[in-house]
């Protein structure tokens, strides 16, 4: 909540932060399934890392969700950037985009109250630096990373593929 009213979140922050909440549940419930179903104590601890890094690639999604499709969180498209809440697009145009419009990102950012023109705006600004897709291919890295959790855990190739087609529709909204 602290980052709304901020403008100087950093993507490390961010990724920490997106890591400790849904890393940190998604990690959390698949220990314990793992838990709950009989594995090692290391089979758990490796099943939180995927969850962690799973859950960091679904909070990136759900950020590029709010803005331009359909968020799971049942909220209404930009609603959070209405809000005032730098998701993961934002915050690489603010870290990579040219000075220009890292000042225009900023002003509409310092408004006391942002209203739909500002959404307008504000998505015509991350769509002109390829936000969209920056964030995507982020995602797709952490769910590349999550998934290689998995790599000698000994899981038969049938579940390692239903494992991978959930990670893959949760981190980019994609079947395989």
């Amino acid at each position: 909540m602290v980052y709304q009213e901020r403008i100087d979140i950093t993507i490390d922050a961010y990724l920490k932060m997106a890591r400790e909440k849904s890393g940190a549940l998604m990690g959390c419930a698949l220990e314990l399934g793992a838990a709950a179903g009989g594995a090692s104590p290391s089979m758990g601890q490796t099943f939180r890392q995927f969850g962690e890094d799973l859950g960091l690639a679904f909070h990136v999604q759900e950020d590029i969700q709010m803005l331009w499709g359909e968020p799971l969180s049942g909220k209404a498209k930009g609603t959070d950037l209405l809000n005032k809440k730098k998701g993961f697009p934002v915050l690489q145009a603010l870290d990579q985009a040219p000075i220009s419009q890292k000042r225009e990102l900023g002003t509409l950012f310092m408004k006391r109250v942002l209203e739909l023109p500002d959404l307008e705006q504000l998505t015509a600004i991350l769509e002109g630096h390829n936000a969209r897709a920056n964030a995507q291919d982020k995602a797709g890295e952490i769910c590349d990373v999550a998934l290689g959790h998995l790599t000698d855990t000994g899981l038969t190739p049938s579940a390692m593929e239903d494992l991978r087609q959930v990670a893959h529709w949760l981190a980019l909204r994609a079947s395989v």
